[in-house]
């Protein structure tokens, strides 16, 4: 049986991923990607990536959806986490999905395959705030 970990993002969307995952496939190991941060997100703005704009938007969004509980699921915030948890978990397989953690070479050279899910297309739209820039 191929042994699935599935990375999601840590947002009130990410929590309702999450929790709808585990109802649906609770063999499938969950951990919480929290690796944006205030300072990822300045400097994002600063090097022109993400308009303030769209930061306000997302925010104000994130505000007005309902209040999810943090599911019971590892935090991720470092590539040396994800190694780590590579190395203890042993998958086949890692689905990244919202997960603002940007994989290095070294990571990726381990020897689970990694499928890394988008709501937009590549490379044009990647990065923090893909959906506000691909409207």
């Amino acid at each position: 049986m191929t042994k699935i970990v599935l990375i999601i993002g840590d947002d009130r969307m990410g929590r309702i991923a999450m929790t709808s995952v585990h109802k649906a496939f609770p063999d499938i190991r969950i951990y919480r990607n929290r690796s944006t941060s205030p300072k990822r997100i300045v400097k994002l703005i600063l090097k022109g990536v993400l308009p303030l704009s769209a930061l306000l938007v997302m925010a104000w969004a994130e505000m007005r959806r309902r209040p999810v509980p943090e599911p019971d699921c590892p935090v991720l915030v470092t590539n040396q986490d994800v190694r780590s948890m590579i190395e203890t978990e042993k998958p086949d397989r890692v689905i990244c999905f919202r997960a603002g953690l940007v994989l290095t070479r070294k990571t990726l050279a381990l020897p689970a395959r990694f499928l890394n899910l988008h709501y937009t297309d590549l490379p044009q739209w990647g990065g923090l705030g893909t959906v506000y820039k691909a409207l």
